[in-house]
């Protein structure tokens, strides 16, 4: 995405590297004409040019200009629409608005087979230097699935490798409650124990969290409630030996007085 947007001529002087194909060959300096990943305006510059489109473009492709504006996160779009119709429009206008600023949209993921390329799973880590908890979309299924996923396999389990791996979970949403709560009870139990840091953990802390690890946690991307009359929200909260417990549930009453509970949160 950078590299379609041309810097001004006036910053160009202020974009230049050393470059050389080989030790041997004598240093040549270049210039360069676009965004460069890493500057500190890369990001603004990127996402302004994309809003510039947008504004350009509201009167004549109204829909596709709002998606522009509210639905990226850089160069990634995440939006959808309440009918097949209705998001045929979006793909249109959308891809019309970004092609006349040379932005052409590619690898489109949907959970409507109109709108899905080859691929039955979309991954979703946006942020892969901070993350190892690996989040996938299934488009088949609708639902979104979390697996631990860490950048190093450590041959020994000790408090050390166990809380490099815990403290860089990320879980702003707080979807996965259930299961992070697991690796912050084993850390409770793995300082009252006063182990040095290299030291291997006892057989049965070292059980939970391998179990903790191996485990592949889904949950559905979203609540379809059809022909509903009365809904409630309800929740239950209840003290566990080691953690506080709550669940909220969403009940639902449809036309033929057919009652339907789904589990909202954990």
């Amino acid at each position: 995405m950078y590299r379609q947007v041309l810097l001004n001529n006036n910053d160009r002087k202020y974009h230049y590297i050393l470059w050389r194909a080989s030790p041997d060959l004598e240093l040549r300096t270049y210039q360069l004409n676009t965004i460069t990943y890493g500057t500190a305006s890369a990001p603004y510059r990127a996402v302004r040019s994309l809003h510039y489109l947008a504004d350009k473009c509201m009167d004549e492709l109204p829909v596709g200009a709002s998606v522009v504006k509210s639905s990226f996160y850089v160069d990634d779009m995440l939006c959808g629409a309440d009918s097949i119709d209705a998001l045929r429009t979006v793909k249109s206008q959308v891809s019309a608005v970004l092609e006349r600023g040379s932005f052409p949209l590619s690898k489109w993921h949907s959970n409507h087979v109109d709108f899905r390329e080859c691929q039955t799973s979309k991954e979703l880590n946006f942020t892969e230097d901070l993350v190892t908890l690996g989040i996938t979309w299934d488009q088949l299924e609708d639902v979104f699935l979390f697996t631990f996923a860490p950048k190093e396999i450590h041959t020994a389990v000790t408090k050390r490798t166990i809380l490099s791996i815990a403290s860089s979970l990320f879980d702003p949403l707080g979807l996965l409650a259930p299961l992070l709560i697991t690796s912050k009870i084993v850390l409770q139990e793995l300082w009252l124990l006063k182990l040095d840091w290299d030291e291997s953990v006892p057989q049965n802390l070292q059980h939970a969290w391998s179990k903790c690890l191996s485990v592949r946690y889904q949950r559905s991307r979203c609540l379809v409630i059809v022909n509903s009359q009365t809904h409630a929200i309800s929740k239950f909260t209840a003290f566990a030996t080691h953690r506080f417990e709550h669940m909220v549930v969403l009940c639902t009453c449809a036309l033929k007085a057919q009652m339907e509970i789904l589990l909202f949160t954990c």
